[in-house]
């Protein structure tokens, strides 16, 4: 009996496999004190660079840092590949 249901189990398992599946991930994070903060450069440096061209009156932001907040988003789509032979067995 319990080979019999799980043989019926198995058939089940093998017809749904036939078809596509899609996963869908989300995830959010916060951070109170983010990695990377901003980045620039100040007038002095700059002027000291473009040293043939007026000096800069103001530095220049590179890069304003990061947010507290982060989020990643995902699908994956997997979509079985099967040959002629599978197709005529099943």
């Amino acid at each position: 009996m319990r080979a019999a249901n799980q043989a019926i189990l198995d058939v089940r398992d093998a017809k749904a496999s036939r078809w596509p599946t899609i996963e869908l991930e989300i995830s959010g994070t916060y951070m109170s004190d983010p990695l990377i903060g901003p980045i620039s450069v100040s007038a002095e440096e700059l002027g000291t660079v473009l040293a043939p061209l007026p000096p800069p009156t103001s530095g220049l932001t590179i890069f304003d840092g990061m947010e507290s907040s982060m989020y990643d988003f995902s699908v994956n789509i997997t979509q079985p590949l099967f040959t002629w032979e599978d197709q005529c067995i099943g």
